[in-house]
């Protein structure tokens, strides 16, 4: 999911270094960059994606690993 997000991140940040882009033109490609992850944020879309990870790491045999948190104090000064 987060390769889906980096990756148009990405190609904003690269469209807006251009030297051809133009103001109107960087705030059309920040518009159509807002528009999809808006529609990222929708149930249906995100249950999409996360079912195609899930799907991914049975493929890869991946397990989710849960590693417990050990709590520590800072030493005192």
């Amino acid at each position: 999911m987060c390769e889906i997000i980096i990756a148009r991140c990405e190609g904003l940040a690269h469209a807006l270094q251009s030297e051809k882009r133009t103001a109107m033109g960087a705030a059309e490609a920040a518009k159509v960059l807002r528009r999809h992850l808006r529609r990222l944020r929708n149930e249906d879309e995100f249950d999409h994606l996360y079912s195609q990870s899930e799907h991914a790491a049975t493929e890869l045999d991946l397990s989710q690993q849960v590693k417990s948190r050990r709590n520590t104090r800072p030493p005192a000064i």
